[in-house]
């Protein structure tokens, strides 16, 4: 979507709404459409951190008022992550709009292999050979994106054919999220980090996410909501949303709600891996649960991995994960030859495709005990264990 300049830097200066800084909107003036970018105002009340951030992202509008340069490059270029540190959110994010359909990358272990070995993941899996169904069938787990009201009513619907016992929405993210009037929304911050500064901080980090949806529930002038790839895109003014968080919409639907506030891209800290086998050993046989994060890809697909080794770990470890994979998850032992300069996914790709082994072979050494000893013991009386390999 194109926007003319002068839309396009109205925009600019109602996003500074999103951080609620009455005292930035009021010194905020329109900027005429001159026919060349106007130099950015410097904000009357500029002082704070927060108001740093927002006048960042104002002065990135007013230099591409068409929205056509990324707001993440542009950000880098100019060390514009300033306040509560480098990933702090400035935006929120619409994760996925409210209509009547199942979410983005939907899956469940019943599934059919119709995600194709092609590319670059034919150097990691085997493309002509499907994977063993062992096992698989009867596992009791899903997986999507994040998903709208709408769509988490089409999920529990369509996962109420497969079981009657209880339905656990298990949310795996880090970012503060919830509802806008039915759509799902997250604050934003470059690499989808907002919470990083929280340092793996649960009770911060829900504290944060209860502040910032509270605070859009009685916000009056207007919130910015927009889709994030690399940049912000079809922005839309949100007032005094009817808000709800994801625990709110999972009972309202009669489901069971538990969180894991993992971090993005990242292979998951010990310490939410024990948390996880803690809160599975304690499910009733017939639970189901459905993981999602916020796109169902890295950390849906990585649990959905642990749930499959956990019950089948006589199996090869590659039939695991391609089967993950060809059910539409990703491949969660994807790592990059050759990284090229700035590729910071990288080291994350690598960490999972190393750590991935080193949990399988923890599963074949305490299932048997009931993993009396914790995933993060173990891990650290087994400093040789990252040599594993797939």
């Amino acid at each position: 979507m194109r926007y003319s300049k002068k839309s396009a830097i109205t925009w600019g200066l109602t996003a500074l709404l999103c951080l609620q800084l009455s005292a930035v909107s009021a010194a905020a003036q329109p900027v005429e459409n001159s026919g060349a970018p106007a130099a950015a105002k410097p904000l009357a009340a500029a002082s704070s951190k927060a108001e740093q951030e927002v006048q960042a992202y104002y002065e990135h509008v007013v230099e591409y008022p068409k929205l056509d340069a990324a707001w993440v490059a542009w950000a880098r270029q100019h060390n514009a992550a300033v306040g509560a540190g480098e990933y702090a959110g400035f935006l929120w994010r619409a994760d996925s709009e409210n209509a009547a359909r199942l979410p983005r990358n939907f899956r469940t272990c019943q599934s059919p292999y119709t995600k194709a070995v092609k590319g670059k993941f034919t150097a990691f899996m085997n493309k002509d050979t499907a994977p063993t169904r062992q096992g698989l069938d009867t596992l009791r787990i899903s997986g999507s994106a994040e998903m709208s009201y709408k769509e988490f009513q089409a999920a529990v619907e369509q996962l109420r054919k497969l079981t009657t016992g209880p339905i656990y929405d298990v949310d795996l993210r880090q970012e503060s999220h919830g509802y806008f009037d039915g759509q799902a929304v997250s604050w934003y911050g470059l690499r989808d980090w907002g919470n990083a500064d929280k340092k793996d901080d649960r009770k911060a980090i829900l504290r944060d996410e209860q502040q910032r949806l509270q605070a859009a529930g009685e916000n009056s002038a207007g919130l910015v909501v927009a889709r994030i790839t690399e940049q912000a895109e079809a922005p839309k003014i949100v007032r005094k949303p009817v808000v709800q968080t994801e625990e709110e919409v999972a009972k309202s639907l009669g489901i069971r709600y538990f969180r894991i506030t993992a971090r993005d891209h990242l292979w998951p800290a010990p310490q939410y891996i024990d948390q996880f086998l803690r809160f599975y050993r304690g499910l009733p046989k017939d639970a189901w649960l459905h993981f999602h994060c916020e796109a169902g890809a890295g950390r849906t697909t990585a649990y959905m991995v642990m749930v499959d080794i956990l019950n089948n770990p006589e199996l090869p470890l590659a039939d695991i994960l391609q089967r993950q994979y060809m059910i539409g998850g990703n491949y969660a032992a994807y790592t990059i030859k050759n990284p090229k300069a700035g590729s910071w996914k990288a080291p994350f790709y690598a960490e999972k495709a190393r750590m991935l082994p080193v949990f399988y072979a923890y599963v074949q050494e305490n299932k048997a005990t009931g993993f009396a000893v914790p995933w993060s013991k173990w891990l650290a009386s087994h400093p040789a264990a990252g040599t594993a390999s797939i």
